[in-house]
């Protein structure tokens, strides 16, 4: 496959995926709490969410105004509470977690 097929495969794939998590940006987890996915990142209203849910790394860069890799350096540093894992590779926070430490101050 040429680099220009890869690319326009990629971008499709992408835009359906953006298509899904648009309809189902609020989606059950295993436990019944609920997640927020990526996609609704510029929609998301952190105060609104209730305590048990979760999001992804790329809100907690979007509420610390952070990259990706100081949010790791600061979970293991313990600035930032441990992430939920729900398998090898989906890693959350809880909402009520963040909040804790946001009244705290980092």
């Amino acid at each position: 496959m040429s680099d220009s097929e890869c690319a326009k495969t990629e971008n499709y794939q992408r835009s359906e995926v953006s298509a899904l998590s648009d309809e189902f940006s609020a989606s059950a987890c295993a436990d019944g709490a609920r997640e927020v996915g990526r996609t609704a990142l510029r929609e998301l209203d952190f105060d609104k969410l209730p305590n048990d849910a979760f999001v992804d790394k790329y809100q907690v860069c979007k509420l610390l105004s952070c990259s990706v890799a100081t949010v790791w350096r600061w979970c293991k540093d313990g600035r930032l509470p441990q992430p939920v894992r729900f398998g090898a590779r989906l890693t959350r926070w809880r909402v009520g977690d963040l909040r804790s430490v946001l009244r705290k101050g980092r």
